[in-house]
């Protein structure tokens, strides 16, 4: 139908524009050990690699994987690396 066809029309030239991810790193306010922990979660460190890697402890690590969580407003931790991966906060 003709009503199809005009929304298919609106909703192509409407592309979203993702922000940038230095724009995207500014408005979630990741402090740099957060911004660290994340990076090894999304390359597939457990929280005792974390830890030793970055020298705190286990528990600070998963302080950190739940301030992630909170910020980026993530379920789970596959939500998080899919945030992650979609907004290329990935190196």
């Amino acid at each position: 139908s003709s009503e199809i066809s005009i929304r298919m029309l609106q909703s192509l030239g409407s592309k979203q524009v993702k922000p940038e991810p230095e724009q995207v790193l500014r408005d979630l306010d990741l402090s740099s050990r957060e911004y660290d922990v994340l990076q090894l979660l999304v390359n597939g460190f457990t929280t005792k690699d974390i830890a030793e890697k970055l020298f705190i402890s286990k528990r600070t690590v998963e302080g950190h994987r739940q301030k992630l969580l909170d910020k980026t407003t993530s379920k789970n931790y596959v939500e998080l690396i899919r945030f992650a991966i979609n907004h290329q906060l990935i190196d």
